[in-house]
């Protein structure tokens, strides 16, 4: 019968604890003094699409993440396309024009049977 009598006065001592102030209330406490803000930016919905890319945009792809780990900054292969996309969006018509010449296009599909 002492086991139920502990096992009750500690759920007491855990509900006395969760009424008090907890250590989250301090921390946002804390955020309020020093001006932190919450980051309220909504999330983007995320649409998958699949591209065919050649062997060299791979290669550059690995490139790229090569620098960013020299500057200890980890990326993924979506964060670079993401990356390039918004860096071209940035570019005027005339620079996007010159570079999409320069890009051979590539062929989609699978390849034939002989």
């Amino acid at each position: 019968m002492s086991n139920k009598h502990d096992l009750s006065a500690l759920s007491e001592k855990i509900a006395h604890k969760s009424t008090k102030p907890s250590i989250y209330k301090r921390f946002e406490n804390a955020d309020e003094i020093l001006g932190v803000v919450e980051n309220t930016i909504p999330k983007e919905r995320i649409i998958r699409k699949s591209y065919a890319l050649t062997k060299k945009d791979v290669e550059n792809i690995h490139l790229i993440k090569e620098k960013c780990l020299n500057k200890r900054v980890v990326v993924n292969d979506s964060h670079i396309i993401r990356l390039a996309i918004n860096l071209a969006a940035n570019l005027p018509e005339e620079a996007i024009v010159k570079a999409v010449e320069k890009i051979p296009r590539v062929q989609t599909g699978r390849p034939k049977l002989k």
